[in-house]
């Protein structure tokens, strides 16, 4: 790698820790730029990037990179036992919890409030792809059988999907079938209809976006034991229930 791609200027907020008390703000560092994800904010026209590493109470680990004092990108994480409930034993297994991703793009002085997504108080980066790379960089580093998080919005689940799936067939068939019935009005005017209450589903009734947890496991073999060919029989039955329309303006 470049070394004009790394942050040329490192800052860890708390020195005398570590992030989930083993990688350095340098080792960090060195992830994200495996990942591509320095490259990829300078390629978004940003320079003189920074990097805050901090271990708060030895348990939430957040990563902000900022430029020019601006916060560009922020990650909170923490380790946790996620228990596998629909299987045998409900077995408990060390993940790592995403708990919130947040990228913001000062660099556009001016944007279209009404194309924001919900949630958003500017566009993003669009660097999410170098984001999961890393994620699992920083996980395979811990040694955690896998990551886990709970989408707020459908548009964050549909990022999340390429890697990740959820836990639970039932809302896995909520999140595709969404897909397969309004994909045409494209990922913001689905999170917004869902926040208005304008997504119907096959009884005239109108739905509301599920919180649950999205899961990614590192091990394959582990990977077919958790979404096995049941898992997925399972959703296709459950998508065969649901049909999803917008609400007709009147």
């Amino acid at each position: 790698m470049n070394p004009s791609l790394a942050p040329r200027k490192e800052v860890n907020a708390l020195s005398e820790d570590l992030l989930f008390d083993r990688f350095t703000s340098s080792e960090i560092n060195e992830l994200m730029r495996w990942s591509g994800l320095y490259k990829a904010i300078e390629d978004k026209g940003f320079s003189d990037l920074s990097t805050i590493c901090e271990n708060r109470s030895g348990r939430e680990q957040r990563i902000t990179i900022q430029s020019e004092n601006r916060t560009l990108a922020q990650i909170c994480m923490k380790t946790a036992h996620f228990r596998f409930r629909l299987h045998e034993g409900s077995p408990r297994r060390k993940l790592l919890f995403i708990e919130w991703l947040l990228t913001e793009n000062h660099a556009l002085a001016k944007f279209d409030v009404e194309r924001l997504f919900p949630g958003q108080n500017r566009p993003g980066l669009g660097v999410f792809s170098q984001f999961s790379d890393f994620i699992t960089n920083l996980a395979l580093g811990l040694q955690v059988e896998g990551c886990f998080n709970i989408p707020e919005y459908f548009h964050d689940a549909l990022l999340f999907h390429r890697q990740f799936h959820f836990y639970i067939p039932r809302k896995e068939a909520f999140f595709r079938g969404l897909l397969r019935d309004l994909r045409s009005l494209g990922p913001r005017r689905i999170s917004s209809a869902l926040q208005e209450g304008k997504v119907l589903n096959q009884d005239g009734e109108a739905v509301e976006w599920p919180a649950g947890e999205m899961i990614a496991i590192l091990d394959s073999d582990r990977e077919v034991e958790i979404f096995s060919a049941d898992y997925y029989t399972e959703v296709v039955r459950e998508l065969k229930k649901i049909r999803f329309h917008l609400k007709p303006v009147t």
